[in-house]
């Protein structure tokens, strides 16, 4: 009498990662299978948590009743094989005219797989245009609540701020007086948005001051030009 030939084979098994362990408990006999009445207990203990992969292993033993002897035994271990999940990090758009202050977007979406349930990410936007122009709303993370980098496959996308020429209303008076012996200028109220300042000059591609140009003798027909500029 010659052993029966019998193969003992665990189940394989992947998942995305989800934080939760990866166990497939199932054990299946092939080969000659068993004689009657014969049986065999399993304990299977593969399992597997983070990204990676890992023989589904397991240990077996005769019921009552039935000899180890009688088999003749081939162990087959499957795989637990887990990946990582897929996470998209997008920093927002935005758009403004000018006004002179900073324009920033704190806000940061989370698309793909997301988040394993009950872990997450910590945001620092740094992203930011005062200038007419645009550029990156730059943005970095940190995983928090056990989040583990090697389990994800993050991708950054940081949107763009946009900044364009703002509305700007100027008021002009033109100086008409009669000589006094005493300083006169246009008047000049433009309507501008904060940071900005107007300064003069009596040359389009002259020097621009702070200065508002005054006249005291008698002149005609003299233009000044004003422009906008920083506020340094």
């Amino acid at each position: 009498i010659v052993p029966r030939s019998v193969t003992f084979s665990s189940a394989s098994a992947n998942k995305k990662y989800d934080g939760l362990p990866l166990i497939s408990d199932l054990v299946t006999v092939g080969g000659e299978g068993f004689a009657s009445g014969d049986l065999f207990e399993f304990d299977v203990t593969g399992a597997i948590t983070d990204v990676g992969r890992t023989k589904n292993s397991f240990t077996y033993s005769p019921a009552r009743g039935t000899l180890a002897e009688n088999y003749n035994i081939t162990i087959d271990e499957g795989i637990l094989e887990v990946s990582k999940r897929l996470v998209t990090l997008t920093s927002a758009n935005a758009s403004k005219k000018f006004d002179g202050t900073p324009l920033v977007e704190r806000t940061v979406s989370v698309s793909g797989d997301g988040w394993a349930q009950g872990e997450n990410a910590s945001y620092s936007v740094s992203g930011t245009q005062t200038s007419v122009g645009s550029s990156l709303n730059d943005f970095t993370y940190t995983l928090t609540n056990g989040a583990k980098e090697e389990n994800y496959l993050i991708t950054k996308v940081e949107g763009k701020l946009t900044v364009t020429e703002g509305d700007i209303v100027y008021t002009a008076e033109d100086c008409n007086a009669v000589y006094d012996g005493k300083g006169h200028s246009i008047f000049v109220n433009p309507t501008t948005p904060s940071g900005l300042v107007p300064r003069y000059s009596l040359s389009q591609n002259g020097s621009f001051t702070d200065v508002l140009p005054t006249f005291t003798n008698v002149c005609n027909d003299v233009v000044v030009w004003y422009v906008l500029e920083a506020d340094q």
